[in-house]
């Protein structure tokens, strides 16, 4: 769980979000996992945070548009390295389909 100016969120990610985030990336998460080593551009975060973001408590998503004015304000507030924490986090908590050993 997170907070961005008094509204508690959370991030939470299932299969159909991560196509939806890889649709918008023109990519897939691993290739970013493996090519980038987890080092996500500014767009990449906004897009996880986009596709990813609930209020917390509420059963749908934020639409893509506040959600990304969202995460511009989660950056600036807390930096990089937490959101991209926050966000790697998440991902294997919710997907440990990306993190199984083949």
């Amino acid at each position: 769980m997170f907070e961005v100016e008094g509204i508690e969120y959370e991030l939470k990610f299932n299969m159909n979000r991560i196509e939806l985030i890889e649709k918008a990336l023109g990519t897939s998460v691993m290739a970013i996992a493996t090519t980038q080593n987890a080092m996500l551009s500014i767009g990449q975060i906004k897009t996880f945070l986009a596709y990813g973001t609930k209020e917390s408590g509420d059963d749908k998503f934020l639409k893509a548009k506040p959600a990304m004015d969202m995460a511009e304000k989660l950056l600036e507030a807390n930096g990089y390295t937490p959101v991209v924490n926050l966000i790697l986090t998440q991902l294997e908590e919710d997907c440990p389909f990306f993190f199984q050993a083949g």
